[in-house]
């Protein structure tokens, strides 16, 4: 069950990661940290996003972005809420690689 909250996590991060980086794909997540899961239950839960450029390699068109999410309601630990449940470098390039 853990599986579901943290791909949640990863696709959001993935997501506000494109949007730093229009017209870029996802070509890797990096530097993957859990914390804790967020709650996933019938209880609603306001979830936040925060992501930021961290390197740009205009020669190589490879931009990455640190991004984390956060609980900020439905928090199952007292002093849980506003703190990052998860982060990562989320790594985007101008096309997906070639196969090998």
């Amino acid at each position: 069950l853990p599986v579901l909250p943290m791909t949640f996590s990863l696709e959001a991060m993935a997501e506000a990661a494109c949007l730093l980086a229009p017209g870029k794909v996802v070509v890797a997540i990096r530097n993957v940290r859990l914390y804790r899961w967020v709650p996933f239950d019938a209880e609603p839960t306001t979830f936040e996003v925060r992501a930021a450029v961290s390197s740009s390699d205009p020669a190589t068109g490879v931009v990455e972005v640190r991004a984390d999410t956060r609980d900020l309601g439905n928090s199952f630990l007292p002093d849980g809420a506003g703190k990052a449940a998860a982060e990562a470098t989320v790594v985007l390039a101008d096309r997906y690689p070639d196969p090998p």
